[in-house]
């Protein structure tokens, strides 16, 4: 037996921060590499960043990305269902593409 109940907004805006967290050595390396004067590649640059900084330096700065996924994809995902629902009323069957995205694109709007 299937339940069509949607998930909860805030599993969302969870899962969003997870994926911040794992991609975040990534974006990191990224970022040093940006400002680099002599860039040496991004496993490279991941090396030398846990050699000197340690494990934990490959994370520097993730809080700043937890607060923004927590904030900015939590609200996106509870607007986008505030705003399907009520551009849903009045309408049977399922909604066109076209209206979904003018839903997710004001949220995300919104959102930011």
């Amino acid at each position: 037996m299937t339940s069509n109940a949607p998930y909860p907004f805030y599993l969302g805006g969870l899962s969003a921060v997870m994926a911040s967290c794992c991609s975040h050595p990534v974006d990191r390396a990224k970022y040093l590499l940006q400002v680099s004067t002599r860039p040496q590649g991004m496993f490279t640059t991941l090396l030398q960043t846990a050699r000197s900084s340690g494990a934990r330096g490959l994370w520097s700065g993730v809080s700043a990305s937890v607060l923004r996924q927590a904030t900015y994809s939590t609200a996106r995902f509870q607007l986008y269902d505030l705003i399907q629902a009520k551009a849903m009323e009045g309408r049977s069957g399922q909604a066109p593409v076209w209206l979904l995205a003018g839903c997710a694109g004001v949220a995300g709007g919104l959102a930011g």
